[in-house]
């Protein structure tokens, strides 16, 4: 490995983790029924940024609270969702 690809992979990391941060401040930054809205608590937030928390859909969002419209799609972030 030359000194070119460990500078590539140095700065490609140190951006992903400059991008994270960021979405874990604006994320931060929402109020508690904005965070619902997408399916995070405010707790699992540098989790869900991370890809580590599972995010709810709308569906799954229903099942807690029924008077929440339908919609089969996820809200928010790749996280891969928890088969219940």
């Amino acid at each position: 490995m030359n000194l070119q690809n460990i500078l590539t992979i140095l700065f490609r990391n140190l951006r992903e983790w400059h991008r994270r941060q960021i979405a874990i401040y604006h994320l931060s930054e929402l109020e508690e029924h904005r965070l619902r809205d997408i399916g995070i608590e405010r707790h699992n937030i540098v989790g869900a940024v991370n890809g580590r928390h599972s995010v709810q859909t709308e569906e799954t969002a229903n099942r807690q609270n029924p008077c929440r419209p339908s919609e089969d799609r996820l809200i928010f972030g790749p996280a891969t969702l928890n088969a219940n």
